[in-house]
């Protein structure tokens, strides 16, 4: 079953409590260009516990690999066809910020 959330509530489980049986919330990063996304993952990268990024898309590679060495993306969690990302990495979540 999918799961549709909005940016708010992903923030929202992101900053909520969470026990030790409930694993993390498996989140693709969709789009890089949108400048709210260091936000975003400095806020996962804070909430280990509770979100980890699976995957990440951008169709421009420059960008893409700019991002994957400023957050340590390894290069199997990078995607410059959506399609496959969601495919591949079977995200619970998908985070946006491609051009508003």
């Amino acid at each position: 079953m999918k799961r549709l959330f909005s940016f708010a509530t992903i923030f929202s489980i992101i900053g909520g409590a969470q026990t030790s049986d409930v694993k993390p919330l498996r989140i693709a990063i969709a789009g890089l260009n949108h400048g709210h996304v260091t936000g975003f993952l400095n806020s996962a990268r804070r909430r280990a516990a509770d979100v980890v990024i699976v995957a990440v898309w951008d169709p421009d590679a420059a960008l893409l690999a700019s991002y994957a060495r400023s957050n340590h993306f390894a290069d199997d969690q990078l995607y410059t066809d959506l399609n496959k990302m969601l495919d591949t990495a079977k995200p619970e979540a998908v985070a946006t910020f491609t051009d508003t």
